[in-house]
């Protein structure tokens, strides 16, 4: 147990490390300049227009007129206040010296005009980055993630036994959410009490609020009415095997052989007088 522990630990470690090896790498990557988004807005009756964006360090801010215009172009938010006019042009670029943010931009023309188109350029994030960052965040998560599934499925032994009437009981994990069952009995068994014996067991599980069915040759298949669990059960003649395997939204790994292990040995007592 504490051998798999410091496994776990050694592995949220690495994951943590490559986490933050792959977002540090997603903004040290080199960016590709590029059109980021475009924008058209309505000018009013008085010659104005205006909207909000978010511009970045250095983007290229580009006005497109639909025809020869005078005016004035603001930008300005968080202490930034940027305003230029323009001359007898259809389109003009001014590079954005702020921090990054929400700004408003505005014109005024002092020709009539129904729009103004609005498009940035700048240093934007490719697919790679996006990639790298998102496997990043996946693997931060995941590193304490791993040491809250240890602790969630190994509180508890991965085995159990004890001896029923002299009877050997033994329930094991087999998965998250898979445990198995063994009843080794004292002789050999005859079909006559293989077949009382099966009986017995179908009889135990349907009064534990079980339904029940026999399938071919010794196996039994048991449900329980409020789908926690399914129990497939082996008649042998020295063994009778439990295979338990439990709702996976509702398995908690190896805390489940508790009372899987305390229904086994309910069952070895119930049926012992086959």
């Amino acid at each position: 147990m504490r051998g798999g522990l410091e496994r776990v630990y050694k592995l949220a470690l690495i994951l943590a490390s490559v986490a933050f090896a792959l977002i540090v790498l997603s903004f040290s990557l080199p960016r590709e300049f590029g059109l980021k988004m475009v924008s058209t807005v309505g000018v009013n009756g008085s010659g104005e227009g205006w909207t909000i964006i978010w511009l970045d360090t250095n983007d290229q801010v580009t006005v497109a007129l639909p025809k020869l215009s005078n005016g004035t172009f603001s930008i300005t938010g968080g202490g930034y206040n940027y305003t230029d006019v323009f001359w007898d042009t259809t389109s003009f670029t001014v590079l954005f010296k702020g921090s990054s943010g929400l700004y408003n931009i505005s014109l005024v023309s002092e020709v009539p005009l129904d729009y103004f188109n609005v498009s940035v350029s700048g240093a934007r994030f490719t697919w790679v980055h996006n990639l790298l960052a998102v496997a990043g965040l996946v693997m931060l998560a995941a590193s304490p993630g791993s040491i809250f599934f240890y602790y969630l499925t190994k509180q508890y032994p991965d085995t159990k036994s004890d001896v029923v009437e002299g009877v050997a009981v033994t329930c094991r994990t087999k998965g998250y959410d898979r445990h198995e069952c063994q009843l080794r009995l004292p002789a050999s068994l005859d079909e006559g009490v293989k077949t009382r014996l099966r009986s017995a067991l179908v009889d135990f599980y349907t009064h534990h609020n079980y339904v029940c069915t026999e399938l071919t040759g010794d196996l039994i298949y048991a449900r329980h009415r409020r789908g926690r669990n399914e129990v497939f059960i082996n008649v042998g003649r020295e063994v009778v095997t439990f295979q338990y395997r439990v709702r996976k939204f509702l398995a908690h790994g190896s805390r489940d052989l508790e009372w899987v292990f305390k229904e086994v040995r309910d069952v070895a007592r119930a049926t012992l007088g086959y």
